[in-house]
């Protein structure tokens, strides 16, 4: 310290040095708590961490009270307090670096602690030197891996547990588009910051504001890192097999993966599993394909097993080695596995282990002989044979669940997860591995709209009445859509709400139009082959690329059309536009006063309803107030393509009206006052087309829109 303090500077700096410092002991205590649940420390190792405590409860105690006494005294010199808190915060590192170096350690010595749930407690990530190392950093970096897939964003960090440079990118990156503000991992990565990450749903509505505000840039991450080609993943999905364990004499299988179709359709797979937070998914399509099981059916056993994590189950055993109901998971690690095994063969009964969960002997002495049950490639491969052997013997998934656990209630609730997986996975796959095996128990499947059709079998996307098609083929479609025309430049988005609408049916077509297809092709609808099409264009026919070619101009005058639509950014407050009306750019007129929805049949004085018009906009465009005044209401509501979806704003303008903005995001909060011109949230969508419904008090809102003089 250079700069001098005045005493209730002092006091605050030190009360701040002891909250963190009490925080990081707590968490190394508890941390050695952990470390001693799962090996005898010795009186040594526990009489060091209440020694180095004591100390440094010694040294907090005496600086308090020393400035307790300066308090009710004539106060000591400003230099003589800044060099005792000087001195206290060097013993505060010195014993925090003793504290760490004891459990870092015994972690050593352990295996490395539990898993599953990662622990949010303990240190701050920094990029140093040497670099930081542990458990902690690998969960983290599965922490990030799972948000960067969610996204969409084809990046990946090794999982190696050493906190590097590519590790703090990607966690500034994460923290960035999640909203978090930058002040709060400028310094590094704190536990707060890593729960946020983990656990986004906890963020403050600032934050999430935030975030919204950050979508652009999503956006652009988003195609920087859309060329990371599929080829990759199907490229090494044999060494990931062998690498986690799995065998290497499965030449057939290693040889229809080669082929370039199936390698396609497996990547595709591959990046729906990761999509959709599972995890060792090379394994599963390969031992999926191997033992002839489908692939939606591996994913739910996984799934509702261990959650895609590698840990020991929760059985009421007497091994000692399990995880415990109310805590973190405990990871399986070969020197843990081992010490079950010696419990288990020693008459203490068996416990789940794995990906799996394979509980019986048999079955974890098969995955022991294919290279280790701790590993996750021999023990997805044994559970995927037993399933496997299961279902030829009984007939049906339901019975082969029913005797992979011993329950029926199992066997129904596996059963309605597989059929959510079957929908996720639907459209990346092909083959017995993909659909429903022989005399499942699953029936068919029908979305929105009546269209039914069977498990496998991927359907033409149309408009369709009185419903419209809906359900997770057409999200990832409209995910699709959005890829192609972001890659493009092309600042139009469809909301990802999973309804085939009218906005929908557009893009489709723009995108057809686009990539050179004859419209023919798709006249009748979106044909799994034309959306294939789409998301491989390398496929297309010399006559679709030709097309494509004479076709830029039309693109790129496109491109020119909507460079606005994402809407205009600036400063919390900023004028961005001029406040005549209610959108940074113009949209299509889609209905006014007394059409369609406003039919002024609603209860009197529901101007907000019927005195309205509705402006198709692409999602995401800036939503300006056009009147200086202040937000008396803001009901939030999910974007969840609904009818009553989104944000509803209510503006008492200065000049005495009042305005309604619907189906929105909204940026400002109630009591705020708002300047015309203002960006006060962004558009989106409802009853599957992106509009904003935008309704005036008094007045004729056809007049504020310029559509009639």
């Amino acid at each position: 310290m250079t700069a001098k303090l005045s005493t209730d500077e002092l006091l605050a700096v030190l009360d701040e040095l002891d909250v963190r410092e009490g925080d990081v002991v707590a968490a190394l205590l508890a941390r050695a708590a952990e470390l001693r649940r799962h090996r005898a420390l010795t009186a040594a190792d526990l009489a060091g961490l209440g020694q180095s405590l004591t100390g440094l409860v010694t040294v907090v105690g005496g600086v308090q009270q020393a400035i307790a006494l300066a308090g009710s005294a004539a106060p000591p010199a400003l230099d003589a307090l800044q060099a005792q808190l000087s001195a206290n915060a060097a013993e505060f590192d010195r014993l925090r670096a003793e504290l760490r170096a004891g459990v870092v350690a015994l972690e050593g010595e352990t295996g490395g602690g539990s898993h599953g749930t990662p622990d949010h407690g303990g240190r701050t990530f920094r990029l140093v030197k040497d670099h930081m190392k542990g458990t902690d950093v690998a969960h983290f970096q599965g922490d990030l891996n799972l948000r960067l897939t969610r996204w969409g964003v084809h990046k990946r960090i090794a999982e190696s547990g050493e906190y590097d440079a590519q590790t703090r990118l990607a966690a500034h990156q994460v923290a960035y588009g999640l909203g978090i503000e930058t002040a709060a991992f400028k310094q590094g990565i704190t536990p707060a910051v890593r729960a946020l990450i983990h656990a986004p749903s906890h963020r403050t509505p600032d934050q999430i504001t935030r975030a919204h505000m950050r979508r652009g840039w999503l956006v652009a991450l988003r195609k920087r890192f859309a060329h990371a080609t599929h080829k990759a993943k199907a490229g090494s999905s044999h060494h990931a097999a062998s690498h986690n364990g799995t065998s290497s004499h499965n030449g057939a299988s290693h040889k229809a993966v080669a082929h370039k179709t199936v390698a396609h359709t497996d990547a595709g797979l591959a990046a729906a599993i990761r999509a959709h937070g599972g995890r060792y998914e090379d394994i599963i399509i390969a031992e999926a394909r191997r033992s002839k099981v489908p692939v939606s059916l591996v994913c739910a056993v996984i799934d509702a097993e261990s959650s895609f994590t590698n840990v020991f189950g929760h059985d009421p055993v007497r091994n000692p080695i399990k995880s415990i109901h109310g805590k973190p998971n405990l990871v399986v690690t070969e020197a843990l596995y081992k010490a079950y095994v010696h419990h288990r063969d020693n008459g203490e009964e068996c416990q789940g282990v794995g990906p799996m969960q394979l509980t019986a002997k048999f079955l974890q002495d098969r995955a022991d002989a294919l290279g280790g049950c701790f590993k996750p490639g021999p023990n997805i491969r044994t559970g995927v044979e037993r399933l496997g052997a299961l279902i030829k013997q009984r007939g049906s998934m339901h019975g082969a669940l029913v005797g992979y656990n011993g329950s029926t209630a199992y066997a129904d609730a596996v059963i309605k997860l597989q059929r959510v997986w079957h929908t996720r996975l639907e459209g990346h796959a092909s083959g017995h591995a993909a659909s429903g095996h022989a005399g499942n128990a699953n029936g068919s499947h029908a979305a929105k709209g009546g269209h039914a059709h069977a498990p496998g079998t991927p359907r033409t996307l149309r408009m369709t009445e009185p419903e419209l098609m809906a359900g997770s083929d057409v999200k990832a479609f409209q995910q699709l859509l959005n890829h192609r025309l972001a890659a493009w430049g092309i600042g139009e988005r469809v909301a990802e709400d999973g309804v085939y609408g009218i906005d929908t049916r557009h893009a489709a077509h723009q995108v057809a139009l686009g990539l050179g297809l004859a419209p023919a092709e798709y006249a009748k609808g979106m044909t799994p082959a034309v959306r294939e099409l789409m998301r491989a264009p390398s496929r297309r026919t010399p006559e679709q690329l030709k097309r494509a070619a004479s076709r830029r101009a039309w693109v790129a005058k496109l491109r020119k059309s909507t460079r606005g639509a994402k809407g205009a950014s600036g400063a919390k407050g900023a004028k961005i536009a001029s406040g005549r009306y209610p959108l940074a750019v113009r949209g299509t007129f889609l209905g006014g006063p007394g059409v369609g929805t406003h039919s002024f049949t609603a209860p009197p004085n529901n101007w907000q309803s019927d005195n309205a018009v509705d402006l198709g906009i692409p999602i995401g465009t800036a939503m300006i107030a056009v009147d200086s005044g202040r937000v008396v209401k803001v009901s939030p509501h999910a974007q969840d393509g609904s009818r009553f979806a989104g944000d509803a704003i209510t503006i008492v303008g200065d000049g005495g009206n009042s305005f309604f903005y619907k189906h929105g995001v909204s940026s400002v909060k109630v009591g705020e006052r708002v300047h015309k011109g203002q960006k006060i949230g962004t558009s989106g969508s409802a009853s599957g087309s992106a509009h904003l419904h935008f309704g005036v008090k008094h007045g004729n809102p056809l007049d504020l829109i310029g559509q009639r003089s």
